[in-house]
């Protein structure tokens, strides 16, 4: 037999020993996964109330500019301001009365309805 093909048979052999004790040995663990930080838009509604949040992490939360946080501040003809405390001249915003301020004052929209929904929260109903 050619000596060549008695070196690759060699070679080969080798090789599978190498291949088989891989086999046997316990798969090491890669590195741990870290899954992402949750953002502002989803802790506002899963997280304490008495956290407090400063603009930027409002306007994270709410999908906003700082434009119309400034404005919610203020207050408009048709919304009342939103409710904010000051530190050090720095605006802070409680996520409980953040949470409070949205829900009475979102409107709800349904596709071929001519008038919004009523939020059952502030509608009276006179018993008789």
């Amino acid at each position: 037999m050619n000596p060549a093909w008695i070196a690759l048979a060699a070679s080969l052999e080798q090789a599978a020993a190498a291949l088989r004790q891989l086999a046997v040995q316990p798969e090491q663990p890669g590195p741990p996964v870290m899954s992402p930080e949750p953002t502002w838009r989803e802790k506002l509604w899963s997280c304490d109330p008495q956290v407090r949040l400063g603009v930027k992490e409002l306007c994270e939360a709410t999908g906003k500019p700082r434009s119309w946080v400034y404005r919610a501040v203020h207050g408009t003809g048709s919304h009342p301001p939103l409710p904010h405390r000051r530190l050090a001249g720095s605006l802070q915003f409680v996520v409980g009365a953040v949470r409070c301020w949205i829900t009475s004052n979102e409107v709800i929209e349904v596709p071929g309805r001519v008038a919004p929904l009523a939020n059952r929260a502030t509608v009276k109903i006179e018993r008789r």
